[in-house]
């Protein structure tokens, strides 16, 4: 059985930089950048009202967050 996770459309030319999509729902790429503000000031001058920043990890790489 396979499952489709993919967050964005071309994941693997936006390893380790930040991206934009449009909404949760949307998985094509509005901007990208490795300074996550720059990504998402240029979103919103692109027109998006409420753009969605998300970080595309590199291939293989897991990351681990601790919210305490």
């Amino acid at each position: 059985m396979q499952t489709n996770n993919v967050l964005v459309n071309n994941a693997e030319q936006y390893q380790g930089l930040y991206v934009t999509t449009k909404s949760f729902s949307s998985k094509d790429v509005v901007t990208a950048d490795k300074d996550p503000a720059r990504a998402y000031n240029a979103a919103k001058a692109r027109g998006c009202a409420d753009p969605v920043l998300m970080f595309v990890p590199d291939h293989n790489l897991t990351y681990i967050y601790r919210c305490s």
